[in-house]
């Protein structure tokens, strides 16, 4: 064949036993069967297309496949049953330098070997698509991929799956129901679907990885295993083993810790059995700079015991990685875990100095406070100046200015940060209750340390001046008339911070709402430097915390709904008890950012369409007036933003002498308010 060849079949049943040679490939259309039978090999050079019907190899001395092979249709997204599929009724059918694809409607099935011929396994490259592959009992189906083969499909049958060469390859998709047992002998074997009812091993020098589930694993001297995410910029993922890990002599566990914090989550293995450790090593990556007495589990296990520990790392030992110390524990403080804990550390919480509210020195509900934390290095080593950012750990705290500056500390030495920190407290912080904040210090080269503080609230609670103004003040309502957005950006990480750039935690889909309901609102920073900017979504009170399914993210100009996390700069993270969290991001200097809050779960339902947004660190808007009719008859409201608190209202009858007004303004639907008798003419301003 020096060109395509096209095999009809209707709906026979058509044989092909004499040797297909040239260049050329061909293609299978119609509903009917193709098979492959006799001694002769094909040896065509071009790519096979199976696009209808059904195709099956049986040749005595194969392979019936020799080029690339292609089952159903590239570029269809019908779901539902298979309409192409390629059989094999003994091994050796498809060429082992051949790679193959199974789209959405296409199958393949390896086996069962007809009787009279040899076991049908098979052996070839790359494997990609999203179709079916069974592999039938007693058959192997090995791959070799050369560099990184993803397929999206499903692996089922009572066969076995075996991995060689030196490329990787990765199974995504949909619950794989293989059960014969899978062997990485070489490269990387990457699971981020479900092989549920699969035991793997690993061979030597091989290394598995995902973000998916095995029934067991075993790893042999020298193997590899560590969690990896299969998501688009998401860090931090478990790894599910529903039965045992036994790591031999020389393997190693390798976990990318990225911390419970703006930057992301740490990688864990979650096991239903035990686990054998003898001889095995731990490796933990630090991406961040932990807090001490941060607790990080790395194997989560049911009711089984450990059998070993890792190496170099007995009950309580202490092992230094990347200057941080960590404490091991296979028990977890009495929990089934294996944890690290960070040790001491160099830095400590010292003091804590609070300015405003009522004068007296302590935090309590609806409040406007400075901050100035003192921080102690206890180290070995001194500090350099460092910059710091503050954010909030207890509900019902908001700093609204988390940005300040540290200078150099010492051996032994204390310091108070710069800049006071502003923070505001509302109704839904407990009065009395602890306040619990983390220093995040930042040095030149981006390395971060973590300080926790600590402190008890104030009790005189009756007096308060009100939490702090906020001129930036937006609300919205989602209903039948929002625009929609089929994908929201992944709720289930910590609230990003300005201390370190958070990567989009990637994007999720709700499949009962196609389209969900959402609202942008667009800022400026209009300063000449970078900004720390804070947002807090709210909703009322009638909106109960089974109600909040909202969801909010910042991006650097607009949102592209194409590709959203390519100017993502920072979302609120997940849900805790019903309380939306505040979350903060840097936006350079003169850049336009947009707020974008999404309901996840459809058009939501009375109060909880309604909701607000408040956005710190960013320039006021001038302030400006508005007037209305009052809640009497022959009165008028005049009304201003809740963030210019320090403007006063001044009234003049002929724009030549203004005189403050004597009314003190209320508060009505989030607003400064005072009401005045509509009589004669007058002139309204706001001044400081």
């Amino acid at each position: 064949m020096d060109g395509r060849l096209i095999i009809q079949s209707p709906a026979s049943v058509g044989a092909r036993t004499s040797l297909m040679g040239g260049p050329g490939g061909w293609v299978k259309t119609g509903q009917g069967r193709l098979e492959f039978t006799g001694t002769l090999p094909n040896a065509y050079g071009g790519a096979a297309q199976i696009q209808e019907g059904i195709v099956e190899a049986s040749l005595s001395n194969g392979p019936a496949i020799s080029g690339d092979l292609g089952v159903g249709e590239p570029s269809t997204n019908r779901p539902g049953p298979a309409t192409a599929a390629f059989f094999t009724f003994a091994g050796g059918q498809i060429r082992n330098s051949s790679n193959l694809r199974v789209d959405r409607t296409g199958a393949v099935l390896i086996g069962p070997g007809r009787v009279g011929l040899p076991t049908a396994n098979e052996s070839f490259r790359g494997l990609a698509g999203q179709g079916y592959i069974r592999v039938a009992a007693g058959s192997i189906l090995t791959l070799n991929p050369i560099g990184v083969s993803s397929f999206f499909g499903q692996v089922n049958g009572e066969g076995q799956l075996v991995k060689e060469g030196p490329g990787a390859l990765n199974v995504h998709g949909p619950v794989s129901t293989l059960s014969g047992g899978a062997r990485v002998q070489e490269g990387v074997f990457g699971v981020f679907g479900s092989f549920e009812h699969c035991a793997f091993t690993v061979a030597p020098n091989a290394r598995l990885e995902g973000d998916g589930d095995v029934v067991r694993l075993t790893l042999g001297p020298g193997a590899e295993f560590g969690p990896l995410s299969g998501q688009r910029n998401k860090l931090g993922v478990p790894f599910n083993i529903y039965g045992s890990l036994t790591m031999s002599t020389g393997s190693v566990l390798k976990v990318d810790l990225f911390g419970n914090s703006p930057s992301q989550g740490n990688e864990i293995v979650i096991l239903s059995e035990g686990a054998r450790l003898h001889g095995a090593h731990l490796v933990p990556v630090l991406h961040y700079r932990p807090a001490e007495g941060e607790v990080i589990p790395v194997l989560r296990r049911g009711s089984a015991q450990y059998v070993g520990e890792f190496v170099g790392w007995p009950e309580g030992g202490v092992r230094v990685v990347d200057g941080v110390p960590l404490r091991i524990s296979y028990h977890g403080g009495g929990t089934k875990d294996v944890t690290l804990t960070v040790g001491p550390l160099g830095l400590r919480s010292e003091s804590v100095r609070v300015l405003g509210g009522n004068g007296n020195g302590k935090v309590e509900p609806n409040e406007c406070n400075d901050l100035h934390l003192t921080v102690r290095n206890s180290g070995g080593s001194a500090l350099p100046a460092t910059k710091a950012y503050l954010r909030a750990l207890t509900p019902g705290v908001v700093v609204t200015q988390p940005a300040s500056t540290l200078g150099s500390l010492g051996v032994g030495s204390a310091g108070e940060t710069v800049a006071p920190f502003r923070v505001s407290t509302d109704a839904g912080f407990e009065c009395g209750g602890s306040v619990r904040l983390e220093l995040q210090l930042v040095e030149e080269g981006g390395n971060t340390q973590t300080v926790p503080f600590t402190f008890d609230g104030g009790t005189d609670c009756g007096e308060t001046g009100g939490p702090c103004a906020v001129c930036n003040v937006v609300a919205g309502t989602l209903d039948e008339s929002s625009p929609g957005v089929a994908n929201y950006v992944n709720q289930q990480s910590e609230p990003s911070s300005c201390a370190i750039a958070k990567s989009c935690p990637g994007l999720v889909s709700n499949p009962q709402f196609p389209l969900l309901p959402y609202g942008a609102h667009s800022f400026v920073n209009s300063s000449e430097a970078e900004a720390c900017v804070t947002v807090v979504l709210k909703q009322t009170g009638e909106c109960g915390p089974a109600g909040r399914a909202l969801a909010a993210a910042a991006y650097l100009n607009t949102l592209d709904q194409v590709n959203p996390c390519d100017a993502f700069l920072g979302d609120m993270g997940a849900v805790v008890e019903g309380v939306y969290r505040p979350f903060a991001f840097k936006v350079p200097a003169g850049a336009r950012f947009e707020v974008v809050v999404t309901s996840i779960n459809g058009i939501p339902a009375g109060a909880c369409a309604r909701y607000t947004l408040e956005v710190h660190g960013i320039s006021c808007p001038p302030p400006s007036l508005t007037i209305g009719p009052g809640p009497e008859p022959g009165t008028f409201m005049i009304q201003w933003g809740l963030g210019y608190s320090d403007f006063r209202l001044e009234q003049s009858n002929d724009l030549g002498v203004f005189v403050p007004h004597p009314s003190t303004p209320s508060v009505v639907n989030g607003k400064f308010t005072v009401v005045v008798p509509a009589e004669g003419a007058r002139f309204f301003r706001l001044a400081k």
